[in-house]
């Protein structure tokens, strides 16, 4: 082990600005300035700074060498922020990474009558899959389904890929078990195409469980429905993603963010205090325009 390595810790620490709060994450709003800082977990006496941000391509298209970085960006959509810190003393060196997420206020979505539809039609189809899963379907079974209703009513807004059912489904639950030794569901992942391994991730939560003696499937779905939550407001273009956030319950503890993301991926990653909700859409195969 180097001596850098054996000090590295002494280099970390995180990316913030003065609008961005562990809800929202690293953000910054279109064509306006924002100071990037960089808060130490030690000291800072004799670092240097050498920032970059990319752009969804890995391309950079800002960078700076002050320890505080006036950005501006022109674009909406998701960025990455590169960091890297080196100690003139020690010559050891560490590189922070995060995402940054630039905010607009005029997406097509917020006019386009289609916006509404699709997310209707897809969280339906999202709903109907992890219902069937928590009521004790199986992945292969559902792997092998024809497609449902749900499927054929979103079946017209999917550009990319066959178009005759979804394709590897499939569902994960909790270790421990909430009624009648059934687990609870809490991720689903698939895709509308055989070639790719999932476009849809969906994470909820603590997951959700099922007693048939105690509620209804109207009621599960409710519950489902309930727990879901896609803002298309950031929406940019089919390659870029859409980052909500959903406060659900409210406690005094630190959350450490995970962004999972794909198409239209639904993602409620609640860690410890079940505090936030947190969401990311990718709409790369349902037509908007």
């Amino acid at each position: 082990m180097t001596y850098c390595d054996f000090t590295k810790d002494d280099l970390d620490g995180e990316i913030y600005n003065d609008i961005s709060t562990y809800d929202s994450g690293l953000i910054i709003n279109r064509n306006q300035t924002e100071n990037m800082y960089f808060y130490p977990y030690g000291s800072s006496e004799n670092f240097t700074y050498k920032w970059d941000v990319l752009n969804s391509k890995g391309v950079s298209i800002a960078s700076s060498e002050l320890e505080v970085f006036p950005l501006t960006l022109e674009t909406g959509g998701k960025f990455q922020i590169r960091l890297t810190v080196k100690d003139t003393v020690s010559g050891c060196e560490r590189q922070i990474t995060q995402e940054l997420q630039c905010l607009i206020d005029n997406s097509c979505t917020n006019t386009n009558p289609k916006s509404q539809k699709v997310k209707e039609l897809y969280e339906e189809l999202l709903i109907s899959l992890l219902a069937r899963s928590i009521q004790g379907e199986t992945d292969d079974q559902i792997n092998a389904s024809a497609p449902t209703k749900e499927f054929i009513a979103l079946k017209p807004y999917i550009t990319n890929g066959p178009k005759d059912k979804i394709y590897n489904y499939v569902s994960t639950s909790r270790n421990y078990t909430e009624v009648d030794g059934r687990e609870k569901v809490f991720r689903a992942q698939f895709s509308f195409s055989p070639n790719r391994e999932y476009d849809v991730d969906a994470i909820i939560g603590w997951g959700i469980g099922y007693d048939a003696k105690k509620t209804t499937i109207a009621n599960l779905k409710a519950t489902i429905k309930d727990s879901l939550y896609t803002d298309l407001s950031q929406y940019v273009s089919s390659e870029q993603f859409i980052k909500s956030c959903k406060r659900r319950y409210y406690a005094p503890t630190r959350v450490s963010k995970k962004w999972i993301h794909h198409l239209f991926t639904i993602v409620i990653t609640v860690q410890k205090s079940d505090i936030l909700t947190f969401v990311l859409v990718k709409l790369i195969h349902v037509i908007l325009q």
